[in-house]
């Protein structure tokens, strides 16, 4: 199965697995490969916990795309990482990290419930975008010039 790229997409799957609309918490609308990529390029920003987010992000993502995972695990990934993408939430990731402790905690959650799917290739590729993710940081701020030097 191609990447969820839609809301559409992510719905259907929702919907089939038996989900109806008012079971679905709102953040779960938030999902789309075009703003994860955004929120995880984001994320690389920060210190320390930002990037402990983006390894069980990448997972939840992988998953997502991979045809031996089921529906109804699918459905779990997108509703975590809606909330990961979720504009505003209880604390907002830009008070200085505390608001991504929730992100992770919902990650880490919907890693526990689907774990039978967050197999050991999905976990290298996931380990593998996030070090092509920080490789990019890295690059930028490596060759900086340094004023009288």
């Amino acid at each position: 199965m191609p990447a969820l790229a839609s809301l559409d997409s992510a719905c259907k799957i929702l919907t089939e697995v038996g989900f109806c609309i008012g079971d679905v918490p709102d953040f779960a609308k938030y999902y789309s490969a075009v703003k994860f990529w955004k929120k995880v390029k984001s994320l690389k920003n920060f210190q320390g916990m930002g990037r402990s987010v983006l390894l069980p992000a990448f997972e939840l993502f992988n998953a997502l795309k991979s045809s031996q995972t089921p529906r109804w695990a699918k459905a779990v990934a997108i509703v975590a990482l809606g909330y990961l993408i979720l504009p505003l939430d209880a604390v907002p990731d830009i008070s200085l990290g505390a608001g991504l402790v929730g992100d992770l905690l919902a990650l880490t959650t919907a890693i526990q419930a689907i774990a039978g799917y967050v197999t050991p290739k999905v976990t290298r590729d996931a380990t593998a975008n996030v070090e092509n993710l920080l490789q990019t940081v890295l690059h930028r701020t490596q060759f900086k010039l340094v004023p009288g030097q």
